[in-house]
């Protein structure tokens, strides 16, 4: 190791050592959240949820209906086949191919924008969660508060998901009022 990155190693660690003393002597009050139990949770979650569900929900019974048919025209095809014709094995194996492609089709299709929709009404959702975090780890003096994505372990003493989702709940409530 050259003697730059031993320089820059030692002033790293003295630099976080000294971090550490301070955060002993000045008690940092540090909480997290749980994103995920706000996303789920929460009334502004739960609608957004719901939402996605219905936008959806029409596509969602045409691919059923699709695969229903799929599956009613491939039984017949399999009791049948004995006593069909050549030509008529080859169409109806060819029409079955059609819409197992179209299945698929749709199927990707209607994932693909059901995800893309799920992203953007996440990001709306973590515009509305920050606000509110920040309102509580503010009110209570927080120094520092952290995601679930990044803790791996937190007593429920530090968890400021309860609180969070109660003042969700608030503005929920103060905005359905309106």
């Amino acid at each position: 190791m050259n003697i730059t990155r031993k320089l820059l190693l030692g002033t790293a660690l003295g630099l976080f050592a000294a971090g550490g003393l301070l955060a002993q002597e000045t008690a940092l009050k540090i909480g997290f959240v749980n994103l995920r139990i706000l996303t789920v949770e929460s009334p502004q979650g739960r609608e957004a949820q719901e939402n996605i569900s219905e936008m959806f929900a029409e596509r969602q019974r045409k691919l059923s209906a699709k695969q229903t048919e799929l599956e009613q025209k491939n039984e017949i095809y399999e009791r049948d086949r004995e006593t069909m014709g050549t030509e008529q094995v080859r169409n109806t194996e060819r029409d079955l191919i059609a819409l197992n492609r179209e299945i698929q089709q749709m199927s990707q299709a209607l994932q693909e924008d059901a995800q893309l929709e799920n992203q953007n009404m996440q990001g709306d959702l973590g515009t509305i969660f920050l606000s509110h975090i920040r309102q509580v780890g503010e009110e209570n003096d927080y120094d520092l508060v952290l995601n679930s994505d990044v803790v791996l372990h937190a007593s429920d003493a530090v968890n400021l998901t309860p609180q969070v989702l109660g003042a969700l709940q608030e503005t929920y409530s103060s905005e359905q009022q309106d």
